[in-house]
């Protein structure tokens, strides 16, 4: 069919969701070019997710992020919590360049309602 093929009991709905990482709005850090590839990025991945019948919403970086406790913090930060929460997930996570997926599984936690405070922080200051 035109939506995304999911298998499910009969007569239960399937609540399809995605979220699309929107970059921040930062005139000063990148050029106009760069800054209008990322939003037309964005752009394409909300069109085609919606195409395939997800609800489909952005998420600003600084939001998932600080509602994760990962504010301010580095890549690696985002692979150890993401290990932490999806144990299953660790073999996939363990190289450095793997930080996109983790992020990825990081928006999905954060969409399923995890929350926690900064404890890497402290981690921070004492540095």
């Amino acid at each position: 069919g035109s939506k995304a093929d999911v298998t499910a009991p009969a007569n239960v709905p399937v609540d399809m969701r995605a979220f699309v990482e929107a970059p921040p709005i930062m005139p000063h850090s990148c050029s106009p070019r760069t800054m209008a590839q990322q939003l037309y990025a964005v752009g394409v991945w909300y069109g085609l997710l919606s195409m395939a019948g997800f609800q489909t919403a952005t998420v600003n970086v600084m939001h998932w992020k600080g509602d994760l406790g990962l504010k301010g913090l580095d890549k690696d930060d985002s692979r150890l919590l993401a290990r932490q929460l999806i144990p299953s997930k660790t073999s996939v996570l363990e190289r450095k360049k793997d930080h996109g997926r983790a992020e990825a599984l990081l928006i999905a936690a954060w969409a399923m309602g995890c929350t926690r405070p900064n404890p890497m922080s402290s981690k921070r200051a004492r540095k």
